[in-house]
């Protein structure tokens, strides 16, 4: 029976694969400046997809007999993930022009990193985890939506490798 239902959720096992081999190779082929915030957004759907075919078969340990250690990576990737999308808005040209600190991509992370953390820690209190995973789904919708918004919509005036870009 659990074969059967993970077997059932191929799609997203699919998915999870193909966001994670995205990843790899963002690191291993890209310098360019998106490449690393490509890889936070790839790295954050894939595990978050993986860990959700989890749910699909709560009585399986899985393939790594830790489901409490999945269900933490995933819970984990969708905190990061609205911050992987605010950092891939800061240093897309189309958004942002000019972006010049990189430091300053980082600052998503750290504001993400508080609800992560408190999901971590009160692992234990589900209310508490639906809740913080729901606000970080739906700030990575809106961030998602704004970056769609922004390229198609573009405010300014774009030189021809920007409208390219945007394309």
């Amino acid at each position: 029976r659990a074969a059967h239902a993970f077997a059932e959720q191929w799609p997203a096992l699919l998915a999870a694969s193909a966001l994670l081999l995205f990843a790899l190779a963002c690191v291993l082929g890209g310098r360019h400046p998106v490449a690393t915030p490509l890889f936070a957004v790839a790295l954050c759907l894939g595990t978050g997809l993986g860990a959700a075919v989890g749910l699909a078969t709560p009585d399986d340990a899985g393939l790594v007999a830790a489901p409490d250690l999945r269900a933490r990576l995933g819970l984990l990737a969708w905190c990061a993930l609205p911050a992987a999308l605010l950092h891939l808005a800061a240093r897309f040209p189309v958004v942002v022009p000019r972006f010049r600190r990189r430091a300053l991509a980082t600052l998503p992370y750290l504001f993400w990193a508080v609800p992560a953390l408190v999901a971590q820690l009160r692992f234990d209190e589900p209310a508490t985890v639906d809740g913080v995973e729901r606000v970080a789904l739906a700030a990575s919708f809106i961030a998602g939506t704004l970056l769609v918004a922004a390229c198609a919509f573009p405010g300014r005036r774009l030189s021809p490798v920007e409208r390219a870009r945007a394309r």
